[in-house]
């Protein structure tokens, strides 16, 4: 059994691939709920740059009729109360132009107007963005004798935090701080947090020491003789008002409605919430961190014979998963044994397997990502192409029903096509003709098959677009090169993957290089013809001892679960490794 494919008449020579090197590619965006919002009239289509190459197998030209393919149901693809039209597509475009097109002070993704837009809750953790949030601490006190058993949390200080009058009372003194530390870990790099308590304050003086707060914090522990160092944190000291604490500094204070509940909300996107009496106020932070729920304060009496001090009573703590196109975690090489790396293409099959094709300077090698997350390659040969030689730019699509390898190769001295070839049994029997055949040299392509539709996402120092299916105007076996504002915004981009979400958007990952690196960036879409850029995605660590630290590129998505797969090549000082990174998906539309 040898770990590599073989082919039976053909010899690999990738060398010449137009992918080596990586991908990803950056583009600023300073708003971190999207661009901007509004309306920028009715944009000429027809004096947009051209779409992409032309196909010898009746490609026809852009057509105006076409409005696009929606990732989701259309009832639910709704723009001021409009449905996918052209006017709702160029209200769209207003959602990502950087303009206050309404002059409602709002910009973009983060205007009301504009939050109809599917692609607008990509990075946002706005609530209905974000997955139904998963309660992790629901407490009143009024039945708990033991704050660490009632909230699954850890107690710090001495005295310990204990229960008085159906409240969290602190322990604690002058020196130290006494409290309760929950165990769940949450990350704000893709999750929305959600915190409520209710203050009582019993003292009858003051300025007195007594105080209790909540928060969160990157400490995953403390012990007896510990400070508190808060990230984010709402704080009540005897007779005062409520403060919000962002790290040292004291940003705002709110006068308490005695009785009255305060919500804290930190975002993935930054945005911070504080919600008392009927009335939320905003804030920016910059945690974007995995953090833990905290709460704390200290007496000047710490036993539960005294009945005075600032308590908490009613806390809760609730997290919820929200789609940040940045939100990576689990960074990491695969295993695979490619050094030489330059493109890579994934499918998932009916049964849920990933499979993976690595297009490696040494040669092709196909497999599987086993229960480890590691690569897993298997003995499959390809059979002989026919029609064409130099195969490369390998790619895998599964169709609904079976698995393809995908290639370019050369026909004839100066042209190149697209191809495919089935898996049957452990050989990839290519097809007898090429399946796409475009005008112009082409350095990239990959197949996907969605909502009824086939589509070519084709590199040629830009990113085309060609469909055919019921929503693309002509006859559904013609391939039709889609008219979309991709081309203007993906000049020099590369290696571009397109994967449909069950968030209801199409996301495009192309890499770009970057003086001497190279850097993935997003963009996002719900009907493939306006799209949102959302930046460099992920650009490598930076640090030299890592297999990424120059850089990455080559993307490949899968969906898994309620999270997306990313593979990329991993660019290091001496190789080019198989490098997968995780994020969460948001709700699904």
């Amino acid at each position: 059994m040898t770990r590599r494919t073989t082919f039976s008449l053909l010899l690999l020579a990738l060398a010449g691939c137009a992918e080596v090197g990586g991908d990803e590619g950056i583009r600023a965006d300073d708003d971190p709920g999207g661009r901007s919002d509004g309306g920028i009239g009715a944009r000429d289509m027809s004096s947009a740059p051209d779409a992409g190459p032309a196909a010898d197998q009746g490609t026809s030209p852009p057509v105006s009729s076409y409005t696009g393919i929606p990732a989701a149901d259309p009832d639910s693809i709704r723009v001021g109360g409009e449905s996918a039209t052209d006017d709702a597509l160029n209200d769209t475009r207003s959602c990502y132009d950087g303009e206050d097109n309404d002059a409602d002070s709002a910009v973009d993704c983060a205007d009301p107007a504009c939050f109809p837009v599917a692609s607008c809750c990509v990075s946002s953790g706005r609530a209905e963005c974000c997955t139904a949030p998963e309660v992790i601490a629901d407490q009143s006190f009024d039945a708990c004798s033991d704050p660490a058993g009632c909230l699954d949390a850890t107690v710090f200080g001495s005295p310990e935090p204990f229960v008085s009058g159906g409240a969290l009372a602190m322990g604690g003194d002058s020196l130290y701080d006494s409290g309760v530390l929950v165990t769940a870990a949450l990350d704000l790099r893709g999750e929305r947090v959600e915190l409520e308590a209710t203050f009582r304050d019993t003292t009858t003086c003051s300025g007195c020491l007594d105080g209790a707060a909540f928060g969160v914090t990157a400490q995953a522990s403390l012990d007896d003789q510990d400070h508190v160092e808060p990230l984010v944190a709402l704080q009540r000291n005897a007779g005062g008002d409520v403060r919000l604490r962002v790290g040292p500094r004291t940003l705002q204070s709110f006068v308490v409605t005695e009785g009255q509940p305060f919500t804290l909300v930190l975002r993935p996107d930054g945005v911070g919430e504080v919600s008392h009496a009927g009335t939320t106020h905003s804030f920016a932070h910059t945690v974007g961190r995995v953090v833990h729920a905290v709460a704390w304060g200290y007496s000047s009496n710490p036993s539960a014979s005294a009945p005075e001090g600032v308590f908490l009573d009613d806390l809760s703590i609730a997290r919820s998963r929200c789609g940040a196109a940045n939100g990576w975690r689990d960074r990491a090489p695969t295993g695979a044994d490619e050094g030489r790396l330059m493109g890579i293409g994934a499918a998932t099959d009916a049964s849920g397997t990933h499979w993976l094709a690595l297009d490696d300077m040494d040669g092709l090698a196909i497999g599987t990502i086993d229960e480890s997350g590691a690569f897993d390659p298997q003995p499959l040969e390809v059979g002989t192409i026919p029609w064409g030689n130099d195969p490369r730019g390998w790619g895998l699509t599964h169709d609904g029903t079976d698995l393809w390898l995908t290639f370019l190769a050369d026909v004839g001295e100066l042209e190149t096509a697209f191809g495919r070839a089935r898996l049957n049994g452990d050989t990839f029997e290519p097809e007898s003709e090429p399946f796409f055949q475009p005008s112009a040299a082409v350095a990239h392509v990959r197949w996907v098959v969605a909502r009824g539709h086939e589509l070519l996402v084709v590199d040629d120092g830009a990113v085309a677009l060609f469909g055919r299916g019921p929503q693309v105007p002509g006859a559904e076996d013609v391939w039709v090169r889609l008219d979309s504002d991709l081309r203007a915004l993906t000049t020099g981009a590369h290696q571009p993957d397109l994967h449909l979400t069950r968030e209801g958007v199409w996301l495009l990952h192309v890499a770009r290089p970057m003086g001497t690196r190279w850097v993935v960036e997003l963009f996002a879409s719900d009907e493939l013809v306006a799209w949102r850029p959302m930046g460099v995605v992920l650009a490598g660590s930076g640090d030299l001892e890592d297999f990424d630290g120059l850089g990455a590129s080559a993307p490949a998505v899968v969906t898994e679960g309620d999270a997306l797969q990313l593979y990329y090549v991993g660019h290091g000082p001496s190789e080019q490794l198989l490098g997968g990174v995780r994020r969460w998906l948001g709700a699904p539309r």
